[in-house]
């Protein structure tokens, strides 16, 4: 049968609270059987048998049908609605989960049972999923860690979308974990992405460099490009992404440089466009913008290999100054004629 979890509070469900059945702990199952809740005529019954879903005992979850045991809630301030298990005592349930009496809907109908519900753990930042796994949980999530985003552990996501996977993102954040397995998603229309030490990480082809967001920290793997045609530019679309610098200033010393790497646009303005007073790199739509020596004018830029990555009145001729640590920019940008 399917069933959903809601909620977390205390109170009296309708029907009998701990039912019936074979089983009332998962190890009272044979081989790989869990204790699944099913509604029979009003009551809860509990059931050995095969798993219902994919979802393992403390993974996020939406509904029951997903979850091995049929039973999705208990979530608390700190975590999302995550897969139960019926329980006697914290024993029973996850590292991230303890036993108490809450509400579950099972097959459209409430019950108070107990049940494996999240528990209140304390923040944890992590750079890997290891981290995370004492705590039966990954690194797949975002808090404000001294004003800036930095992933924490939380309950594994739901999404099953892969590392260089497409997904649905959005310009204000990374975090979106019903819909990559790693629980974040790069920029608008972009990829699945994840902290990365190396290259060799990330696989896909992608890259291990610097975040796209300026507020959030570490390295992420990323999608290489050298022109904005190669991330699917079109001139006029604010929300096409772009082909953007990155400094990569928190690989190991020997290895800081400059990437190029598609993303969400930073301004509004189109390169060749001239800045105002006032207005810098950060206005362009690909971050970066030139200022001629001889007349002080200054407009935007963006990455080029060739002439014709340039719009008609530029060319792919200039050669910025910045380093990264050390490391000088040695690609090229788009000048005015």
């Amino acid at each position: 049968g399917e069933g959903e979890g809601e909620g977390e509070g205390e109170g009296e469900g309708e029907g009998e609270g701990e039912g019936e059945g074979d089983c009332i702990t998962n190890d009272q199952c044979a081989g790989t059987d869990v204790c699944r809740a099913f509604q029979v005529n009003g009551a809860i019954v509990h059931d050995c048998g095969p798993p219902v879903g994919d979802g393992g005992l403390g993974e996020q979850c939406l509904t029951g049908n997903t979850c091995e045991t049929n039973l999705c809630g208990g979530g608390s301030q700190t975590s999302p609605t995550l897969c139960s298990a019926f329980c006697e005592d914290n024993t029973d349930c996850a590292a991230n989960q303890v036993c108490a009496a809450r509400n579950f809907t099972v097959d459209g109908q409430v019950f108070n049972i107990s049940a494996c519900v999240g528990a209140v753990l304390p923040q944890q930042i992590c750079s890997k999923d290891a981290d995370c796994a004492a705590r039966n949980e990954t690194c797949s999530s975002f808090d404000v860690v001294g004003g800036v985003l930095t992933a924490v552990c939380t309950a594994t996501p739901t999404g099953t979308t892969a590392v260089g996977g497409q997904c649905t993102g959005g310009r204000t954040t990374m975090e979106f974990p019903r819909e990559c397995a790693s629980g974040f998603c790069e920029s608008l229309n972009g990829i699945c992405t994840d902290q990365c030490a190396s290259d060799a990480e990330c696989g896909n082809g992608l890259i291990c460099t610097d975040a796209d967001k300026g507020n959030v920290v570490g390295r992420w793997c990323a999608e290489p490009c050298a022109t904005m045609n190669d991330c699917g530019y079109t001139e006029g679309n604010p929300d096409s992404r772009i082909c953007r610098r990155r400094c990569d200033i928190d690989a190991p010393a020997a290895e800081r440089r400059f990437d190029r790497a598609c993303g969400a646009r930073v301004g509004t303005l189109s390169t060749n466009a001239p800045l105002a007073t006032g207005d810098d790199g950060g206005d362009c739509r690909s971050g970066f913008s030139i200022t001629n020596g001889a007349t002080n004018e200054r407009y935007c830029s963006q990455p080029c290999v060739l002439d014709n990555d340039c719009p008609s009145a530029m060319a792919c001729t200039h050669t910025s100054t910045s380093t990264c640590g050390t490391t000088p920019d040695n690609s090229k940008y788009c000048r005015r004629r």
